[in-house]
């Protein structure tokens, strides 16, 4: 190392510097208040990285029924954005007040609200008022969280359920603003069949606009390999973007 000259330094660009970046990071469990995200906000503009993904937490945002208080996503929101930074919101996990499911779990992590009406209509309200909430300045929302493992579908995963879950959601999103970017999967496993099942539910390939997966390996070239598995599964869907969320 002493025999090496210092020929010069790569130049940096913070977020707010640059436009068309595919890099990201993920601030996921905030939901639940798991930790203090103010400091993170200066290092991650510092990187150069320009998307952020938040999972929106039903539960922390909805305490009273019918009353929705963004106040804690608000404060991470604007901090990204005026750092130069695009979050994106997957709307995720359930609610006590109306599941009873959702009294079982920390941060009713893994319940769905599919089981009754009341349920089904809470979830559409209170996704629809999100995006009522922060239109223009969230422009890509993900439905779910890795719903094919039981630790995000408590009562056993079903592609069938999760199509037409994803389904309903994404016309609800888009009946706000046709310009919301929908994102669906959050798969956290290639199994093409299961896939292919929820995907073809109730269309659910209509109403979105990408698939999500997450590529955790102890190969990251494996990674690869199996985006190209995800690429030619959904050309059979027509023109659906892949895009990567969580990794590691």
């Amino acid at each position: 190392m002493r025999r090496l000259n210092s020929i010069g330094q790569v130049r940096t660009y913070r977020s707010n510097e640059i436009k068309n970046v595919y890099f990201g990071i993920g601030l996921e469990k905030l939901d639940r208040a798991v930790f203090d995200p103010t400091k993170t906000y200066d290092p991650i503009a510092a990187l150069g990285v320009k998307h952020v993904r938040l999972q929106s937490g039903w539960m922390r945002t909805e305490r009273i029924e019918g009353v929705y208080d963004f106040t804690w996503l608000d404060e991470v929101v604007d901090n990204l954005i005026s750092r130069g930074l695009e979050p994106w919101l997957c709307l995720c996990y359930g609610n006590p007040l109306y599941s009873e499911d959702a009294k079982k779990y920390y941060g009713a992590v893994g319940c769905p609200p599919i089981y009754s009406e009341r349920e089904r209509m809470a979830w559409a309200s209170y996704c629809r008022a999100t995006a009522e909430h922060y239109l223009g300045r969230v422009k890509m929302y993900e439905i779910w969280n890795e719903p094919m493992g039981k630790w995000c579908w408590k009562r056993g995963p079903s592609a069938s359920e999760y199509g037409k879950f994803a389904a309903d959601t994404a016309r609800t999103l888009k009946s706000v603003s046709p310009d919301i970017k929908v994102l669906g999967g959050s798969f956290h496993h290639f199994k093409e069949a299961w896939i292919e099942e929820a995907l073809s539910t109730d269309d659910m390939y209509k109403h979105i606009d990408a698939v999500t997966y997450h590529g955790y390996s102890a190969f990251p070239e494996r990674v690869i390999d199996e985006a190209a598995r995800y690429k030619r599964l959904l050309s059979k869907f027509g023109d659906i973007q892949l895009i990567q969320g969580e990794s590691g």
